[in-house]
């Protein structure tokens, strides 16, 4: 059975891991600047981090902080799982949770950003209710994501 919590302070090292081996395996492997930028966002204690456990280790993470451009607005920077989990309906567990601690938060409206070559990312998010704004951007790196609101 799959637990989804808020993650505990001794969880974060283990959110970064899954966050590391998720990206290393869609061929994205952190740098350790990145990886520090991400240690210190996981660290923000306005950070909403949860997490997905199953027998009692860490196998998916999400990170959401305030929105920027509206308070009632929940910004979900990360949402990823361990790829030896990818498939098993994890991700949507998560994403489920998240969207219903922001709303008790007082942000019932939550947002994305996602590469729109990111098939697998962005059906859990359509499948979920999230729908796109439109808004199109592209990284410096060259990658176009996609912006979506729920």
């Amino acid at each position: 059975m799959t637990e989804v919590a808020r993650a505990s302070g001794v969880e974060i090292e283990a959110a970064l891991r899954v966050w590391q081996r998720a990206n290393t395996a869609r061929g994205k492997t952190p740098t350790e600047p990145r990886i520090a930028r991400v240690r210190e966002k996981l660290a923000d204690p306005e950070a909403l981090i949860m997490v997905a456990r199953k027998e009692n280790a860490v196998v998916a993470m999400a990170l959401a902080e305030p929105g920027w451009e509206a308070a009632d607005l929940c910004h979900l920077s990360m949402l990823f799982v361990d790829p030896d989990r990818w498939g098993t309906g994890i991700g949507r567990q998560l994403l489920d949770a998240v969207v219903e601690a922001a709303a008790l938060q007082g942000r019932p409206r939550v947002q994305v950003w996602t590469g729109s070559a990111n098939h697998r990312a962005k059906n859990l998010y359509l499948s979920a209710g999230f729908a796109p704004t439109g808004e199109v951007k592209r990284l410096a790196e060259g990658e176009e994501i996609l912006h979506l609101v729920r």
